[in-house]
């Protein structure tokens, strides 16, 4: 490693990455993920970060626009209606 005076931070961080990818290859297999790691749990909150992320794409929601709690509460459910005619099939 090189080290250059007064980059102590630099130095701090680039020292922790090389543990963090030491203690990787240590571990080999036995890595990865967490003993407790459930399935469904994962795939039901990746489901909820994908939905999040759809209504922020509204500008309104995402940029918090109306002051009061019931008109953003209605600006939420027009964007969740919105978002869900959007996934219907179209048989037109």
């Amino acid at each position: 490693m090189l080290l250059t005076p007064g980059a102590d931070g630099a130095i701090s961080l680039l020292a922790a990455s090389v543990r963090r990818t030491l203690r990787r290859r240590r571990r080999g297999a036995r890595g990865g993920r967490p003993p407790a790691f459930d399935a469904d749990r994962c795939k039901d909150r990746s489901t909820i970060e994908r939905t999040i992320g759809r209504l922020k794409q509204h500008r309104s929601l995402a940029t918090r626009y109306d002051k009061l709690a019931v008109r953003y509460l209605a600006t939420v459910q027009v964007a969740i209606i919105t978002n869900r005619l959007r996934d219907l099939p179209n048989t037109a």
